[in-house]
């Protein structure tokens, strides 16, 4: 499934279980839009990945390695940024 595809789906839901816990919507879509974008540890997770697997000769192994640091990195930073920007209890 694509990023898009995954925004659009899980969009819906979040808002729900937001407003049913007093959250700020924003923040809950922001989380969804920033975890969305996030695919970036396996080369399954984005097309253009997948295509220069074989042209490129890598493994899988050569997509996890630094995919994992940088969705550690984007992860904290992420959880910084909409905690300061859009607080998730107003």
């Amino acid at each position: 499934m694509s990023n898009s595809a995954t925004v659009y789906l899980f969009a819906p839901i979040a808002l729900t279980i937001a407003g049913s816990l007093s959250m700020n919507p924003k923040a809950v879509l922001i989380c969804i839009r920033m975890a969305a974008t996030m695919a970036i540890a396996t080369p399954i997770a984005m097309p253009a990945n997948a295509m220069a697997i074989e042209p490129g000769g890598y493994n899988f192994m050569d997509f996890v390695k630094p995919g994992v640091l940088l969705t550690v990195i984007t992860t904290i930073v992420s959880i910084a940024y909409i905690s300061i920007v859009y607080p998730p209890y107003m």
